[in-house]
């Protein structure tokens, strides 16, 4: 069944480089079962020497030269498009405006300080702490950290 999938997929039209991979890799769709000869073409590939036989050495070097340029083209489209469809994406995402929140818990620092301490009541410390922490000054001694 995976190979099902993956073949489906590789022969479907991507929507960022706007080729099949199919395509892109080897500059053709597969033929399915499904699809109909082309006329003309030979299934046994019977008569094959003699059409190679009739060759000439600069048709080859043409055929050779075409095949690359053909080639060179459809990967500068892909990359044009791909390039293209990040710019978009980048965009989507800019607009967005979200900030990560890995930095806000994971690797925010554990103890911060020093502070000076105003008060010692049993087993909590009150602190002098900024008003823009907006946060209770009295801790837990098992909470603070010796400077």
């Amino acid at each position: 069944m995976l190979p099902l999938v993956e073949f489906a997929l590789s022969n479907a039209v991507h929507a960022s480089p706007g080729f099949t991979p199919f395509n892109v890799n080897g500059l053709a769709n597969p033929r399915v079962p499904l699809t109909p000869p082309r006329r003309g073409s030979r299934i046994s590939g019977g008569g094959i020497a003699d059409r190679l036989a009739d060759i000439s050495p600069a048709t080859v070097c043409k055929q050779v030269d075409d095949f690359v340029s053909l080639r060179l083209s459809v990967l500068r489209q892909v990359r044009d498009a791909m390039a293209k469809s990040q710019d978009l994406q980048k965009e989507y995402a800019d607009a967005q405006g979200r900030v990560s929140a890995v930095f806000k818990t994971k690797l925010r620092p554990r103890f911060i300080g020093p502070f000076k301490v105003v008060a010692n009541k049993a087993p909590a410390y009150t602190l002098n702490l900024p008003k823009k922490m907006r946060t209770h000054p009295v801790f837990y001694v098992g909470l603070l950290k010796p400077y």
